[in-house]
């Protein structure tokens, strides 16, 4: 999934520049590769018959998948893959990619994806971080910022909350001494009326 995730980035334009249709040429060709892999990992997996609702109608899919589908839910495939990468909005598709990313032809991505099934792990690796430039690790360091400084802004708002609990307590004893401190004087003043 990792080759089909840098894949997705180099293909899809960067959030903060705009989206790219869903019927644009590069998306389209990326969701059918996709759904094709998606497909084969399918019939691997005798989970085949799952896919019957996206199949064409008088299609039979005895034991491979089928070469037309009715229906690819590519950007369903796109945010699944792309789990915390790819963005939808009704402008289009997006990818968290850093600045400066120039969107890739699927034609030069393709290569890649196809040939990291047949490298070892370490040279798949090697390679897909060439293709994408650095965008991944600019990401990575960008969420990672990102966590730190929500986790630095959560313990701020906890201790501010800490302290205005006690404030408020310390408000609330307060509070109580002066009511016994007025119940006390009302006291001293019943005792004066009824002795005089």
């Amino acid at each position: 999934a990792s080759a089909w995730r840098e894949a997705i980035r180099a293909v899809l334009p960067r959030s903060i520049d705009g989206a790219a249709p869903a019927s644009d040429p590069e998306v389209r060709l990326l969701c059918a590769a996709l759904w094709r892999d998606v497909a084969a990992w399918a019939v691997k997996q005798e989970a085949l018959r799952h896919l019957k609702l996206f199949a064409a109608e008088g299609i039979a899919m005895a034991e491979e998948a089928p070469s037309s589908w009715a229906f690819v839910p590519g950007s369903d495939l796109l945010l699944v893959v792309g789990e915390g990468i790819v963005g939808v909005t009704v402008e289009g598709l997006m990818a968290d990619n850093s600045p400066g990313h120039k969107r890739k032809k699927f034609e030069e991505v393709e290569s890649l994806v196809s040939e990291t099934k047949k490298k070892p792990v370490v040279e798949v690796k090697e390679t897909l971080e060439c293709a994408v430039e650095g965008s991944r690790g600019a990401g990575d360091r960008r969420r990672e910022s990102t966590r730190k400084e929500q986790r630095s802004r959560d313990r701020d708002r906890d201790r501010d909350r800490d302290r205005d609990r006690r404030d408020r307590d310390k408000d609330r004893e307060k509070d109580k001494e002066r009511e016994k401190e007025r119940e006390r004087g009302r006291d001293r003043r019943r005792r004066r009326r009824s002795a005089s």
